[in-house]
Order: structure tokens, then C-alpha cells, then sequence
């Protein structure tokens, strides 16, 4: 319950991201040029897509893979243990379905043991950004204390863990968001988590649940 709190709280900092970004598209500063070759496609995550039902999804990685599938006010939830196109970094998947398919997709990595200082940590996370920005370019990343920590770089996993340290880079594709994280467990331990956020469907995905939410009143 503890880790699953912790990375709502990342996604909610994902989401304010995502929103000021989209807010800020008619600045050329705001904007994260990506190869030619890569501007017109869409992000297909793990040989994930974008629209992809539930029934296609489990068609192409087994009923077996399938961990948990709970409704949601936007649709449906599902968690997995693989995906069509695996990737050795990560053990657990979870995606959002709404009525027209799959608008999130989000992937965690096992716990990586790190020294105090997340010498570990920051390798991982170093090596799966520059795999990413391989493909889509370089991110808008941010590596920061808050206001009040003490400069004791030797603390980083409890800062981590406390959410006084953030970690964090983001990319945009189009006008698909990909955010790539790192969650503090414990004092010795964090995860890796990667998230693909598509757009228009999850604006729409999100119009459709305030409406079923406003039509209980």
C-alpha cells in the first residue's frame, strides 16, 4: 500500500507536468524537438498500442500474464507481468483502458539495493533515460532537493524516500507524454517507473469519468 502511495503521488506530479506543458505549447523554450524520423509516430510502449482493447492485450501476451483486472470509473485497469515486446528492466506493468482502448500505460522496475548516496539508482536511471532519448530525444529532466534538505548529497535515499528528493525526466512526442521516475521504497531500496501517457484519449478517457461522476448527483 505504502509503494502504491508513493507513485500516485509521482503521477500526480506527472499529470501537473504534463497539463502546464500543454499549456505552454506556444513556447518555442517549452518544446522538445525530437528527430524527424520520430515526430510523426506514436510511442507503442513494450509493442503496447494506443486504442488497444482488453481483449487484444491479453490475445497477444496470455490470460496467465494477467495479475489483476479491476473496473475503474474511466474503464478498466489491468495489471501484467509482461508485454508483447519485454524489456529485462521491468517486472510489472499497468495499464488504463477506457471505452476506446488503452490511453496509459506505466512500467516498474524491481527494486534496485542502492547505496546511501543512490549511486545505484542514478545508474539505472541514467542508463534506461539515455534508451529512451535514443528514441525520442532529449528530455526535460530535473534533479532537485526541496527547500529546506540539507546539502547532504550522502542522504539521497532517504530524500527519496521522504519526497524531499525528485528525480525525473519527461518527454513529449507529439502530443503524447512519457515520464520516466524514480520512487524511493526505503532508505536502502528504490524502483524505476515509466509512464506513457496518450493523448487525446486520455483527456477523453477523463471527460467520460467526470460525466458518470456527475450524472451520480
Amino acid at each position: 500500500m505504502k509503494t502504491r502511495t508513493l507513485i500516485h503521488v509521482s503521477l500526480l506530479m506527472f499529470s501537473a507536468f504534463v497539463l502546464q506543458s500543454r499549456g505552454q505549447q506556444s513556447d518555442s523554450s517549452a518544446v522538445i524537438h525530437l528527430p524527424p524520423s520520430t515526430r510523426s509516430m506514436r510511442p507503442q510502449p513494450f509493442g503496447l498500442r494506443v486504442g488497444m482493447t482488453r481483449a487484444e492485450v491479453i490475445s497477444e501476451i496470455g490470460k496467465s500474464a494477467v495479475k489483476d483486472t479491476r473496473p475503474q470509473a474511466y474503464g478498466l485497469s489491468m495489471s501484467i507481468t509482461t508485454t508483447p515486446k519485454p524489456n529485462s528492466s521491468f517486472l510489472d506493468f499497468s495499464l488504463k483502458l477506457s471505452d476506446d482502448g488503452l490511453f496509459e500505460v506505466r512500467a516498474y522496475t524491481p527494486a534496485i539495493t542502492s547505496a546511501d548516496s543512490g549511486t545505484q539508482v542514478r545508474e539505472k536511471f541514467d542508463e534506461i533515460k539515455e534508451l529512451i532519448s535514443a528514441k525520442y530525444g532529449n528530455p526535460q529532466c530535473y534533479d532537485y532537493r526541496e527547500s529546506g534538505a540539507a546539502d547532504r548529497p550522502d542522504f539521497f535515499m532517504m530524500y527519496l524516500k521522504d519526497k524531499e528528493q525528485h528525480l525525473i525526466c519527461y518527454w513529449r512526442v507529439g502530443k503524447d507524454d512519457i515520464a520516466l521516475e524514480a520512487v524511493g521504497l526505503n532508505i536502502q531500496s528504490a524502483i524505476l517507473s515509466v509512464t506513457y501517457q496518450f493523448s487525446p484519449e486520455l483527456e477523453r478517457a477523463k471527460a467520460k469519468m467526470d460525466q458518470k461522476e456527475q450524472s451520480s448527483f
